[in-house]
Order: C-alpha cells, then structure tokens, then sequence
C-alpha cells in the first residue's frame, strides 16, 4: 500500500486528499482558497485582512504571520489593527477602491477578525460599511468569535443580536470543515448583496482539530458558490443626509431579500432528516446542530429510529436573514418544535413570528427545557429531546435521560472531590509578584491573565470590580464628588495594581507613560500608583520605579508593597533617577538623535532648558494655564531644596549599563502642582 508524503505544509498547500487543520488554520486556509478560486476563474482581485486578536480568535495573527510565504504568494496581505474599530474602517475602505485612481486590480475582499466584545466597539465602523455597500469583485466578511460559555472571557456572548442590529447577515460553521465551505459562501453573498455576511465562530470551533476531507470540499465549492457578477454598481453611497436614509431603506428591503434569496438558492438551510409521518422537529444551527447530533447518537437513535418516532431535522446555517416563507414551509405538519440554541431565544423568537399568521401552530419549545446558562452540551439536549419525545418511546440505553421519577430514574454516582486545582500563574510570570499587595490596598482588576487574581485574591490587596478591555484605570476610586474617602486607620494608599495598568497596552514607551503625567497634574490626594511595563527589561534610561513593576534583580523576581522604604513627611513617593547615556543631551551638535529633548528631564533638576520645559507640557497634553503652572515652577525650582540619598543595591537591575546615580524623594504641593526637583546630584558613596 502506497501512502504520500505528509508534510506540515499540507494544511495550506495541498489540493486534495486529507489534512489535519484547526478551526484558526481553517480561516487562513478560507483567505488562499479564496485566492485560488478567483484565479481559477479569471478575476484579478486580492484579499485584505485586519483585526484584533482576542480569544477564541486570538491565534489568528499569528497564524497568519508564522503562513506568511503562503499569504505573499497568494495575495493576501495581513495587517492587524491598532483596535477593532480601526481594523473595521481599514476592511470597509477595502471597498472604495474601484473609486481611487491607479488600482492594480479588480477587487479586494477584506476579512475583519475579533471577538464578540471587539463586534460591538466595532459595530459604529461596521454599519457605516454596511450602508456604504461592498464592491462586486470585492466584498467584506467578519469573523466573529463567540464565546458563549465564557471560557476564556469575562462575559459569555452571543453575535447574533448584534448581527440582526448591524442587518448583516451571518452563516454558522458548525465544524471546522465548514469553516472553509461557509466562508467562501459568505464572501460571494457579500458581493453578490452588498452587504457585509458575518462567520461565527465558537470557541469549540476555533479550538478544535480535526482532519477534513479535501475532495468533498473542493466539490461543494465549485458546485455551490456561485461566479461574482461584474456588473458595476455605481458609486457608494455618501452618507450625509437623504443618502443615508436611501441607503438604510434599501438595505433593509432589497438587499436583505437578496440574501434570502441566496439562502434559499444555495441551500443553507434545509431540512437533512425527515420522517414519513413527521410530528417532532428539531431545529438548530452551527455547533447547535452537532450537539443536536451527538445527543442523538447517545440516545441510541439512528435513522430508522428516527423515522419511527417521527423525527425532523432542520439545520440553519445562516440564522439570519430567515425567510419566514421557507420556515414555515420546514416545519409544516409538525406538532411540536423543539428549538436548540445557545444563550438567547433568537432563533425560537423568530419561528413564533414566522407561524404567527399561517393556519398550523405547533408548540415551540426552547427556553421551558434548555438552559440559557453557558453553553448547552449534548446531555442538556437529550434530556429535551426525551421530554419531547417521550421515555417510553426511547430505547433502554436512554432510560437514564429520560424524566422518568427519581424514584425509578438511574441514580448517577458522584464521586468525592479529592483536590481543586485553580488556576494560576505560568512559572516565571511576572504578575505573580507584581500583583500582591497589602489587605488594605484598594485593588482594580481587568481583562487579562492577571484577572486571575479574583480566583485566588490571598495576598492580592482588597479586589474592587473588573473592568471591560481598555477601561483600566478609569473606575472611580478615589476620594472624589461622588464619594468620601475611607475612615480606616492607617489610612489605605489607594493603588491600581497590574490588571488595571497592562492589559490592552497597544505599544511600549520609555519612561511614564503621557497620559499619567497627565493625572499627575489634576491628582489632589495621596495615591500609590506604580509604572506598569510588561515584556522584557527596560531599555536603558528608562525610568525605574523601586520596588516596582518594571524589572528586578533575577529579571522577574519582584518586591511587594509591603517591602518598600516608607516615604518623610513631604514626600509622596520615590523614585530612580537614571543617569543620562553617554552622547545624550549637553555636549551634542544640534541635529544629532542625541539632541532630543529628554520630556524627563524638567522633573528633574536645573539644568533643563526653556524648550526642553515646553516640549515635556505639550507632550503631557496639558492646557494653557498648565504650561503656565509649568514655568512657573521652572522658576522656583531654585529655591526647593530635597534631600538625597544613594541609591540602594537592591533596588538596581545589575543589568542595567546606567545605573541610577540617586535616588531623589519627590515632595508634595499644593493645590496638585507638578513638583520639580532640583539638580543637585550626589555621589552613590554619599550617605545624605
């Protein structure tokens, strides 16, 4: 027996036989079947790629860059977005090029990834693009990862509200097979409607690996997604007045029935079992439907059961637009249907309105024996269907789902729990240390893998809320208008650890960031708040905070808040002053990358120039009467006087090539004035 060679490559380079893929590797496979199926029919377009990596999407632009030979040569170029909004406008302008001078080509079909949160922070950039409409050769699809039980997010999510609101149609892969299959279908709706189609997918999904079959795919492809019309549809819509109304009214009437239409032509939803004498339906879609199949298979029911009971089989792999013409024509002669669905009612909503007026009712059931809690497994679903059917219809093996009494129900036994793993840190993470604090410290987290402070919060400081992605810092914690600070003795230093600080961090500065000089010139109280930097050790002439986040001595062994030198009375805090790099500042012709003007250095002695002064304040982003405030200070700079000391060994990476020469004790003034420290500078063998 001959057996191929098997290569790793196989995932992306092959054309037929079988490959091992994941539910990621399937979406970078959907952009070169693309490519390939557009070449293969003689259209001059390329395929265009953005987003915002989170999971269970969160592999994505990695996979694409570590496919990057595959990509080039196939034209499809990869750029990930600074946000998901960003990412969505760079897709949607995709769309505009047949309107810009000089395009090398007929169209581009732009991908838009990100997870369900990232949908509704993009929806603004999403509608516009979906008014505006997409090119015929072109088109636009959004992989949407959902994550309904919350497995590797902070709330469950459900997309297909979102979707119905956005009127963007969306298909529902419910393997990874069909990821590649619904894909290429979702981009020739978009093209052939005008509208941006939707891809969701689940984390059981995304997650997975399976082996598909590459010759049945190749034969559906070129079977069922059908040739782009050229037709030229004139130029987009400006959306400014009565052109944004014309362009929602035809969105929501031609546009939408077109891809209903394509539904019904292409088969996407369809009834895959149907018994002679049908009176139980069973309707779901995506992964709805695999469970629905696994719970099947553990009820012993296999066709021929099926069509004794009287089973039907309806699976929707485009849950909306629906056509309620062709729902109720899927359901006719049913007495009851049983609706399978995550989270909530959309699916179980939309049949109640679609037999609303027609002559036949059966009973719709969904929520009264499913579940809306996390995600339904084929357990939850065999229970239903034994409900619905049934338990003395059912074979033996199905006696323990059915709701028979627990007076003769099967007892399942449980067994002791021996131990609880929660999860933790990775060895060697830097949030292990940098997150403890002390039991009286007001603690914030947020998204990231330092939330995992809330599973185990020993030594974590007092945890007050979560906040979504990019909300860090912001929560209202502080003495303020709204509340009074809290009467503990010794009062608490209120302090935003790690979760609050790193995560969403879009790039990595040197020194503080703008922003936090920012609050240091409207903060009042007293408050212990710490850069946060993660990834490797700070570059030389960063600033480094002692005891701080940034690195330490061993490269990740960090000091806690319990192990900090406590500050005289007149200072807030303390802080490394690094020695400038040599070839840096004085001494250096003008024009020289030396010549810079350190935004640091007016905090920090006399020496500071007028136009150095200027620069750090509008950097800082501060007003008028701030930068007033500033020179104001410059001026007074010589007559503040703080005393120094040399700085402690421990407090210093050893791999640092400039060393902090003092450690400067930084006072504070009234009325939340930027304090300025003055340039006397001391040996490190000075004691004083």
């Amino acid at each position: 027996m001959s057996t191929s060679p098997v290569s790793l490559d196989d995932k992306y380079a092959a054309e037929h036989g079988t490959v091992l893929i994941s539910g990621v590797q399937a979406l970078v496979r959907l952009t070169l079947e693309q490519r390939r199926l557009d070449a293969a029919r003689g259209l001059d377009t390329r395929v265009f790629v953005s987003g915002y990596p989170g999971s269970p999407l969160g592999g994505v632009d990695l996979e694409m860059a570590r496919a990057a030979r595959f990509l080039e040569e196939a034209g499809v170029v990869a750029r990930p977005g600074l946000n998901e909004e960003l990412a969505a406008t760079a897709v949607a302008g995709t769309q505009l090029l047949a309107q810009v001078p000089g395009r090398r080509h007929e169209g581009v079909t732009g991908f838009w990834y990100g997870k369900n949160p990232g949908l509704d922070r993009a929806a603004d950039a999403i509608r516009h693009g979906n008014l505006a409409g997409t090119a015929p050769l072109g088109g636009a699809v959004a992989w949407i990862g959902d994550d309904p039980g919350s497995k590797s997010s902070t709330v469950p999510s459900s997309c297909e509200p979102m979707c119905q609101s956005l009127s963007m149609p969306l298909l529902a892969p419910g393997s990874v097979a069909e990821v590649v299959e619904l894909g290429l279908h979702a981009v020739a709706l978009s093209r052939a409607t005008g509208l941006w189609a939707g891809l969701k997918i689940v984390a059981d999904v995304a997650d997975a690996t399976a082996t598909v079959d590459l010759g049945p795919l190749h034969e559906n492809v070129r079977s069922g997604v059908p040739v782009p019309d050229r037709a030229d549809r004139g130029a987009p819509p400006t959306l400014v007045g009565p052109a944004s109304l014309e362009a929602e009214h035809d969105m929501l009437t031609r546009r939408l029935g077109l891809a209903r239409e394509y539904a019904r032509a292409h088969g996407l939803n369809r009834v895959t079992h149907d018994a002679p004498r049908a009176t139980t339906g069973v309707l779901a879609s995506g992964t709805s439907y695999a469970v629905v199949l696994r719970a099947l298979a553990d009820l012993g029911l296999d066709e021929a059961a099926m069509d004794h009971l009287g089973l039907r089989l309806i699976r929707l792999a485009m849950p909306f637009p629906l056509a309620y013409d062709d729902l109720a024509a899927m359901t006719a002669g049913l007495g009851r249907v049983l609706v399978v669905e995550d989270k909530v009612p959309f699916l179980e909503g939309h049949l109640k309105q679609a037999l609303y007026d027609t002559g036949q009712r059966p009973d719709v059931i969904g929520r009264e024996l499913l579940t809306s809690r996390g995600t339904l497994g084929a357990e939850d679903v065999a229970s239903a269907l034994a409900t619905c059917l049934g338990g003395d219809r059912l074979p033996r093996q199905a006696a323990i789902l059915s709701p028979a009494p627990s007076a003769t129900r099967a007892k399942r036994r449980t067994l002791p729990l021996v131990a609880a793993r929660t999860p933790y840190f990775c060895s060697g993470c830097p949030h292990n240390a940098s997150t403890r604090a002390s039991d009286d410290t007001l603690v914030g987290a947020g998204i990231g893998c330092h939330a995992m402070i809330a599973l185990d919060g020993n030594g974590r400081g007092r945890q007050v809320g979560m906040t979504q992605m990019g909300g860090r810092r912001r929560p209202v914690v502080r003495p303020g208008p709204l509340h009074l600070r809290p009467s503990l003795h010794p009062e608490p230093r209120r302090r935003h650890l790690p979760p609050l600080r790193l995560a969403g961090r879009t790039r990595r500065r040197r020194g503080r960031r703008l922003d936090d000089v920012q609050a240091a010139l409207q903060r009042r109280g007293r408050d212990d708040r710490r850069a946060a930097r993660r990834g490797p050790p700070r570059r030389p002439g960063a600033d480094a905070v002692a005891g701080g986040r940034g690195g330490a001595p061993g490269g990740g062994d960090h000091a806690g808040a319990g192990d900090l030198p406590r500050c005289p009375a007149g200072a807030d805090r303390i802080r490394a002053a690094p020695r400038r790099p040599p070839g840096r500042g004085e001494g250096t012709r003008r024009g020289r990358r030396g010549d810079r003007a350190d935004p640091r250095r007016p905090l920090r002695g006399r020496g500071a120039t007028a136009a150095q002064a200027r620069q750090a304040a509008r950097g800082a982003g501060q007003s008028g009467g701030q930068r007033a405030r500033v020179r104001g200070l410059r001026r007074l700079r010589g007559h503040l006087h703080l005393p120094v000391r040399a700085a402690g060994g421990d407090r210093v990476r050893p791999q640092d090539p400039h060393p902090p020469g003092v450690v400067q004790l930084r006072p504070e003034l009234p009325q939340g004035r930027l304090p300025v420290v003055p340039a006397r500078r001391a040996s490190r063998r000075d004691p004083s």
